[in-house]
């Protein structure tokens, strides 16, 4: 049976009272800086009672936008068409390289319905350095899966946040960051332990301590001569320590 379109509501002999229109929903996609790739959408059309149509895919590039205005169908079958008021159920399968996905939400149709899915890293660097240290600090981020390992590494200033990098080999998979290169003045972080998922966005949070300086004082004087000096001193004062003992005792 093929799905009417539209639905009119008529009183007395045709006329028209209203008509459903046509609706749309426009899914932008939105990076953080740096980050590129394809998202994954599963878009459905939720009916009554909560049923749904089939789901149907859609790929969109990081900084780009994709406008839906019926649900494709397989087989041959007619496409479902949208209309304003419609339920629209919108899934971010899965989110580009190392980005953290929307999971899901329902859109309810307006005459101009827009859905901007603005993901987070999966992993971010949160960098605290303590009073006197500065500059910024070098990390390895190294992934442990079932195979060889993979390591990248991120730089982070003091005091900023910065999102990760990551490939798809860290995704779900246990991985270490340690912190090689410590900020100016500061103490290496001690290493952390995280799992990345696509689906729930993480921020490490490294502090540095200031390094403790011991301060040796300097020897000063002349040297040899000035050792020899202090030398003298002590025995003049020892002689003349005994010379008055050897004087009380005579007048004893």
């Amino acid at each position: 049976m093929i799905a009417t379109l539209a639905v009119l509501a008529v009183l007395g002999a045709g006329t028209v009272v209203s008509a459903a229109e046509p609706g749309s929903i426009t899914i932008k996609k939105v990076c953080p800086p740096g980050f590129t790739g394809l998202a994954q959408f599963e878009v459905s059309k939720v009916l009554d009672a909560g049923v749904e149509t089939a789901a149907a895919g859609f790929n969109i590039e990081c900084g780009s936008s994709l406008r839906v205005s019926s649900i494709p169908a397989d087989g041959g079958t007619p496409p479902t068409p949208l209309f304003i008021g419609d339920k629209v159920h919108v899934v971010e399968v899965r989110p580009p390289t190392g980005l953290a996905g929307l999971g899901s939400t329902i859109v309810t149709l307006t005459d101009q319905s827009t859905l901007e899915v603005d993901n987070a890293a999966a992993l971010s660097f949160h960098k605290i350095c303590a009073a006197g240290v500065s500059g910024s600090a070098t990390f390895v981020v190294t992934a442990h899966p079932e195979g060889p390992t993979e390591s990248i590494t991120a730089v982070v200033a003091c005091g900023e946040t910065v999102p990760v990098h990551l490939t798809d080999v860290f995704i779900l998979v246990r991985t270490t960051v340690h912190e090689s290169i410590a900020p100016e003045h500061g103490t290496t972080a001690p290493d952390q332990t995280v799992t990345p998922e696509p689906g729930t966005p993480q921020t490490l949070t490294f502090t540095d301590r200031a390094v403790i300086t011991t301060t040796t004082l300097a020897h000063t004087g002349g040297g040899a001569a000035a050792d020899a000096g202090l030398l003298f001193l002590a025995g003049a004062g020892a002689l003349l320590l005994s010379l008055a003992a050897l004087l009380r005792r005579r007048r004893t």
